[in-house]
């Protein structure tokens, strides 16, 4: 976890990251400001369910202004995920 205040900051872990040579995918993911986000629901889950695929697929996140979804991330984190066939990919139980 790097915690950061910095504008720079997404560069940084991006080349970082880029030197490391990593087989999975880096993605970031920047959160709303507004205020009217940050209280919808509807804005928390989309967020949540556009992770949850990169997550599954061993992808690394990066996640900068998402504080109001932090508390759901250990509903997310806490599935165990599973291999089911060769195609299927993971699941959760």
């Amino acid at each position: 976890m790097v915690v950061s205040n910095l504008s720079l900051s997404q560069f940084l872990i991006g080349v970082f990251l880029e030197k490391l040579n990593l087989e999975s995918k880096s993605i970031f993911f920047v959160g709303s400001h507004f205020e009217v986000d940050l209280k919808d629901e509807y804005y928390l889950a989309s967020i949540i369910n556009k992770i949850q695929f990169p997550i599954e697929k061993g992808d690394i996140i990066i996640m900068n202004n998402l504080e109001s979804i932090y508390p759901s991330l250990y509903d997310l984190f806490d599935h165990i995920y599973t291999y089911i066939g060769e195609k299927n990919g993971k699941n959760c139980t």
